[in-house]
């Protein structure tokens, strides 16, 4: 089975690991610390968004959010049924756009807009918050680099480093061989009603995909207690090349620390 991977920066992580990356001896904030500022900072966005406790996979949750009506419609064993890991909804509007290795991704969560771009081994994540931080990480011919457009600079990175980066700042993932289907059903957001169908994604949380009828608009994440939403979350079956390319005017820098002055 494909294994494909849609990584998830976050650029308020990213920004406290790009600061310190070039003392390398610097400690990196850790897991809990920076999970609670990203929390803090999506419910301050989305107060009116209901936040559900993370629950052990075999204990239901005793109450749905105020703002949501679960309504199961397919169980485990009708998703086996269908000869995959997944439900239709995440089947028809995820995994068969992703399946051939080129694909794009369009995320927003607490104003920070993320594009990332895949095709066949190459990456690309870009993050852009209000102008005011815009960088992107680019895995390129074997390569790998960081680009801060609001300087105009950039830098090489050995895969060890880029690897060490990413894992840093708090990615998440989803494995798609790893994926083990919870159940599906309905919940209101914000007024809008959405079909939902929630995984078991491992190491990555308990995470919630959120369907409008045309596609998957926005996701939930549950890990350790605590609680991430996206506001956008869509899914296109093709790529930009442009998003691959290093433009003629940045200037290579030798330390990371230099893409910010």
């Amino acid at each position: 089975m494909h294994r494909r991977i849609l990584a998830f920066v976050s650029a308020l992580v990213l920004l406290a690991a790009l600061t310190a990356c070039g003392k390398r001896e610097t400690a990196v904030p850790t897991e809990p610390a920076v999970t609670q500022a990203q929390t803090a900072a999506v419910r301050d966005a989305e107060g009116d968004i209901a936040s559900p406790q993370a629950q052990p996979q075999t204990q239901p949750q005793a109450q749905p959010p105020e703002d949501t009506t679960a309504q199961p419609v397919i169980t485990p064993d009708e998703a086996e049924a269908l000869n995959t890991n997944t439900g239709p909804l995440f089947q028809k509007y995820v995994r068969e756009k992703v399946a051939d290795g080129t694909y794009t991704l369009h995320t927003e969560q607490a104003g920070v807009k993320i594009v990332i771009a895949v095709d066949g081994d190459e990456s690309a994540i870009d993050s852009d918050a209000a102008g005011l931080l815009h960088f992107s990480l680019v895995h390129k011919d074997g390569s790998y680099y960081m680009l801060m457009h609001t300087t105009k600079k950039y830098v090489k990175m050995t895969e060890a480093e880029y690897k060490k980066q990413v894992s840093d700042v708090g990615s998440t993932g989803i494995d798609l061989d790893g994926m083990l289907f919870r159940e599906s059903g309905s919940q209101t957001v914000n007024g809008k009603r959405y079909d939902t169908e929630t995984y078991d994604e491992g190491e990555q949380g308990v995470v919630t995909y959120f369907f409008d009828g045309t596609g998957v608009r926005r996701t939930r994440v549950v890990k350790n207690g605590q609680t991430s939403d996206t506001d956008v979350f869509t899914v296109s079956a093709d790529t930009d090349a442009s998003v691959f390319e290093i433009p003629a005017d940045y200037t290579l820098v030798s330390d990371p620390a230099q893409l910010l002055s």
